[in-house]
């Protein structure tokens, strides 16, 4: 499994012993990605999925990088303006079914009630 103390600030929540959302600040490069539930999608390469997503009028807010070696990722916005995250993955095969990931640059506002 990977370090997550090398990661933003987040929390990870489990319904019935297993893991089914994560909540994390977003990452000094992802300024400017708006808030967004994050929907993943399993790629068999990110860099050859986000190339041909790019060549159907996708916009890119982060190219392809590793995710320790959890695996590779990247964040893609639709023609239509969906916002999704292509998961290539390495030793985590992702997450089961009902999964959400909320991101946001105010986590704590998120949080504290």
């Amino acid at each position: 499994m990977p370090d997550f103390d090398s990661l933003p600030p987040g929390s990870l929540f489990e319904l019935r012993g297993r893991s089914v959302c994560a909540a994390c600040t977003q990452r000094p490069e992802e300024k400017g990605v708006p808030p967004h539930w994050g929907s993943y999608i399993a790629v068999a390469n990110a860099d050859e999925s986000v190339k041909k997503a790019k060549a159907l009028g996708a916009k890119v807010f982060a190219e392809p990088f590793d995710v320790m070696d959890a695996g590779r990722m990247a964040v893609v916005q639709d023609p239509t303006g969906a916002v999704f995250h292509a998961w290539q993955p390495n030793k985590h095969s992702g997450a089961g079914r009902g999964v959400r990931d909320l991101q946001t640059e105010e986590l704590e506002q998120k949080t504290e009630k």
